[in-house]
Parts: structure tokens; sequence; C-alpha cells
């Protein structure tokens, strides 16, 4: 040792509670000088019955030692044995050699002598500082896991409410007119959407079917699709007189809202509106960015709304293309959201423009041809993409709305 080396901290004595059943009791005192005197460190006793251990545990206990044999009554075991598993303390059962065998870890035979009990103890006692820096550390990961438990509670009602108040923007009914009827399936892929879908009779002679599609999931999209929803003009007032806001100009005053927004994060969304004159089944359609609308005409054939126009809260300066269709008797009108070609995963590799038609749901459309109750082919479209959405990993938020000229 170097003369400026401090002498080493002496080792405290290691305090021992025995605890024996009412038969070892003569000789618990024998084996516990026994014990001590093979301990090299010193080592203190505490001697008691075994019915009493429990109570005897306590902080300046280093372990607990129980002497017993199998004709022994051994009321107090089960008590000592938990009251030293919530203190932490190492424990050894010592007994006769046949009843050690059936009890496994933490019991020792007599016959081993006080030299190997002593042994035994020694190293249950070397490795108990690493045990107590175990079980701080479980214990606060059991505290960190209740708190994120309660986190998770409290997301799951904020996104409770948050769906709650999404489908208040979404129409309670839908129109059913003597010439437009209209269904819809709305189908989030979590707890809230990025889809909101409205159809509103404008006046006496007109309705309006409308569709956007944030780009994103979750919380973030549907906020952006609420707001969309509220931007959305459909009738300009002046004085006693109106005037219902083409879909095209409607979608440059939802572009406008969006972009004046303050937001570091990039939010855009596609959408399509369309007004329809009841009268003349005429239709004025503006897409932007959307996947195109989709006219069943009759029984026989459909046909595809193509529109020139951007996705909404990108450029300030972005023109949309109106187009202006002839409906007949009978016609259907489909529009939908990207989410209802997502349910076709095998499909879409092949595709290049996210606005042209898959193969797999023009032959979709193909199959409810035949169908004219605008209901029947919501519930017929929603069982296909059900069937597609079980075989597929990727859920995405689907809507499909479908009018039916009258």
């Amino acid at each position: 040792m170097f003369e400026d080396e401090p002498p080493p901290a002496p080792r405290a004595a290691m305090h021992l509670t025995m605890a024996a059943t009412p038969r070892r009791m003569a000789s618990l005192q024998s084996l516990a000088l026994e014990i001590a005197a093979a301990f090299d460190e010193g080592c203190t006793m505490s001697c008691v019955a075994l019915a009493d251990a429990a109570a005897a545990i306590g902080d300046a206990s280093g372990a607990l030692v129980m002497v017993l044999d199998a004709l022994d009554d051994t009321r107090g075991l089960t008590a000592a044995l938990d009251q030293a598993d919530r203190t932490g303390k190492p424990h050894l059962v010592v007994t006769e050699r046949r009843s050690a065998q059936g009890m496994g870890l933490g019991a020792m035979a007599i016959e081993a002598g006080p030299v190997a009990i002593a042994a035994a103890l020694r190293g249950m006692l070397s490795r108990q500082p690493e045990l107590d820096r175990l079980r701080a550390q479980a214990s606060g990961a059991e505290h960190m896991v209740g708190g994120l438990r309660g986190d998770l509670a409290r997301m799951q009602d904020e996104l409770q409410l948050a769906a709650q108040v999404q489908r208040e923007f979404l129409p309670k009914s839908l129109p059913d007119l003597p010439r437009a009827q209209v269904a819809a399936m709305w189908r989030p892929a979590s707890w809230v959407s990025g889809d909101i879908y409205d159809a509103r009779r404008l006046d006496e002679h007109h309705l309006g079917i409308f569709i956007a599609d944030a780009v994103g999931h979750g919380v973030p999209a549907a906020l952006m699709t609420m707001v969309i929803a509220r931007s959305l003009p459909t009738k300009e007032i002046t004085g006693s007189t109106y005037r219902i806001v083409p879909p095209a100009e409607a979608l440059a005053v939802v572009n406008r809202e969006l972009l004046a927004r303050d937001s570091q994060a990039v939010r855009f969304a596609t959408a399509v509106y369309a007004v329809l004159d009841l009268r003349t089944l005429r239709l004025r359609v503006a897409c932007a960015g959307h996947p195109a609308p989709v006219v069943l005409r009759g029984h026989d054939h459909l046909e595809f709304i193509r529109g020139k126009g951007g996705v909404l809260g990108v450029f300030e300066d972005e023109h949309w293309e109106e187009t202006e269709v002839d409906l007949h008797a009978g016609d259907r009108l489909l529009l939908h959201s990207d989410g209802f070609e997502a349910a076709f995963p095998e499909d879409q590799a092949s595709r290049v423009n996210s606005q042209e038609p898959s193969p797999m749901h023009v032959q979709a459309f193909q199959q409810v041809l035949d169908v004219d109750s605008p209901a029947e082919i919501v519930k017929r479209l929603g069982e296909r993409v059900d069937r597609a959405m079980m075989a597929s990993a990727n859920a995405d938020d689907i809507t499909l709305m479908v009018l039916r000229a009258g």
C-alpha cells in the first residue's frame, strides 16, 4: 500500500435474522454461532421463532435464514417468505436433505454444514446489490409504463372526441330528390379520416356534391378536412339576390384559404366538386388532382370525367378546368377518394398517374352497371373493398359517393 493511500473502510458486519420451528429452536443458537464464525467479515444474529420471522425482518436484516424439517409446524413460513420478497431480502431455507431436494432454489440441506451454509449466504449477499439495482430499474420501468398507459388513455379519449367533432362536419342526411338520389360510404382508416364529403341542395334547382382528400392520415389530415369543409363556398349572396358559385371558382377559394394559413408543414389536398342542375341534369365538374369521377351510362358502359388542375394548397395561381356533362335519367355519378383504389395494392405498381383509373377498380365499376339504386351500389362496392382490404396490410381512408339522376 502506498503511504498516501487511505486505508480501506472496514466492512460493516452482516446481520442475519435466524428463524426456526419449535422443534429446531434448541439447536438454532449453536447453528447460528457456527454460521457466524464462518463469516470472515463478521456477522451479527437475531434468533426468533418461525411464527415471528415476518415481523422480525427489518431494514437492518441482511438476509433471512429459516431452519426446519419435514415434521415441523411451519406456521409463519409463508408470511416470512412473502415479507422477504416485499423487502428484497435474500432468504435461505435450511432443512433436512430429502426436504431440501423438493424445494428447489433457495433451500439447502442442514447436513451440508455451517461452512457451506455461510458460503451460500455470502454468494446470495454478494449478488444482492445487483438485484437491488435491477429491482429499482424494474420499479422505475413499471412507473413509466403506468404513466404511458395514462397518456395512451388520454390520447384515446382525445381521438374519440376528434372523431365526434369530425363527424359533425359530415352531412346528417343525404338528398333524396325526385331527380337526384345520393348515397355514400365513409370509412376512416383509424379514429379520424383524411377524407370528407358533402352533398347538399343549393337552391330549388341545384345540387352540390363534394369530396376532398387531405394528404396524410390522422389528426393533422382530419383538421385540414374541416378547414376545407368550412371554406368551400356554394352560394354568393348579394342583397336580395344570389348566385351559385361555379365549381372551379369554389375550388380556387378553398385553395386561397389553405395557402393563407400560416403553417410550417406542407399541407395539401385533392378534391372534386360538382354542381347538378336538377332541371336539365347538366353537371358542372372541377377536379383538383383527384381521381376522375365516373358516370355509369345506363346499363351499357361507363365514362370518366377528366379535368385539368393541380392539388389544393400548393400554388396561388393554380387554375382548374371546369367540365360540363349532360346526364340522362338513370345515369349514376360516382365520386371516390384514392383509398378506394388503394384497396387493390397489387394493381398500383404499374400505374404512373394516380388520376387515371386502375383496371381493377374499373372492373369493380363495370360489375355494378346493372344496379340502379345508389345505396345498393355503395353496398356492393363496400363489400368488394372489404374483401380486398382483408388481404391487404395497407389501410387508407375510403370515401365513395353515388348520385343517381332521375
